[in-house]
């Protein structure tokens, strides 16, 4: 059986509040797949809420979207990943936000399964209705690598390949700041685009804390314990940074019936932030 059980029996009925999904993320497309088979179900991709090619998708025009149809069965991909690039304290202030939309939807939550977990669990009415499952192997392996003109454009397009359930090392060429991340990241300086340390310099300095982008140096982050079992009553609301300042976006609904190069120069690297054992701090932050 591809689907969870309690996947199953969330379809089967009628509750108008959000499922969390984090499969095994070699399952990850299988389940895409068999969800999406469901005639009456529709396809909503975060990347298609991205204002620009390198812009982070508006969140408020994604529950905005999901809002309007509560009984309506939606599948949201994309959303695991464009948390896993922001980081832990965004990650957990959106899914807290997710979890009270008004609309009967699945979230695939790729690489931010134990967040998730955690935020289901401090809701009680989703715990007990068990409108959550988390494989015990969801955050996948999948390294980032900024490479300039050697990756796809923007931010949008790398969202866009998570949602794909694309693997192993994805190249992108965005200016946004990705510290933080829970994903791998590293940044490849290519030999012919003059104008990349231009573009990236000052957000490489302060992400990898170097002084000179032209001579990469292995910096990481500081390992984290792992978290540690605890329970925590949410009964606040909390809203995620978003960006609201901008025109609405016009995103697709998707209805269901409708390599890397090896000899590239040296790379800078940084590994993926460890999830987080100070769930109290986040949640209160």
């Amino acid at each position: 059986m591809i689907l969870c059980d309690e996947i199953l029996r969330y379809r089967a009925g009628r509750i108008s509040r959000p499922f969390f999904y984090a499969p095994k993320d070699e399952s990850y497309r299988a389940v895409f797949d068999e969800l999406t088979r469901d005639s009456n179900a529709d396809v909503v991709k975060v990347s298609d809420f991205c204002m620009s090619n390198d812009r982070f998708p508006d969140i408020d025009a994604l529950a905005d979207v999901l809002d309007a149809s509560p009984q309506k069965l939606k599948v949201v991909a994309g959303l695991g990943g464009y948390l896993a690039l922001k980081g832990a304290d965004f990650a957990v202030k959106v899914l807290r936000r997710m979890k009270d939309v008004n609309s009967r939807c699945v979230f695939l939550l790729r690489f931010v399964g134990e967040y998730a977990r955690k935020v289901a669990e401090s809701d009680w009415h989703m715990k007990e209705q068990e409108r959550y499952f988390v494989a015990p192997d969801s955050r996948g392996n999948i390294s980032v690598v900024v490479s300039g003109h050697e990756g796809r454009k923007g931010i949008k397009a790398l969202i866009s390949r998570l949602e794909e359930g694309d693997s192993g090392e994805i190249l992108t060429d965005t200016a946004l700041n990705l510290e933080g991340s829970l994903l791998e990241v590293a940044v490849r300086i290519p030999e012919h685009d003059a104008g990349f340390l231009g573009r990236i310099g000052a957000r490489v300095r302060r992400f990898f804390g170097g002084e000179d982008t032209s001579q990469p140096q292995a910096i990481t982050h500081a390992d984290k314990p792992q978290p540690q079992d605890m329970t925590h009553d949410d009964n606040q609301q909390s809203q995620a940074t978003t960006h609201t300042d901008n025109p609405q976006p016009q995103p697709t609904i998707h209805s269901t019936n409708s390599q890397p190069q090896n000899d590239s120069p040296p790379e800078i690297h940084s590994k993926p932030a460890e999830i987080r054992s100070d769930f109290d701090a986040i949640f209160n932050g």
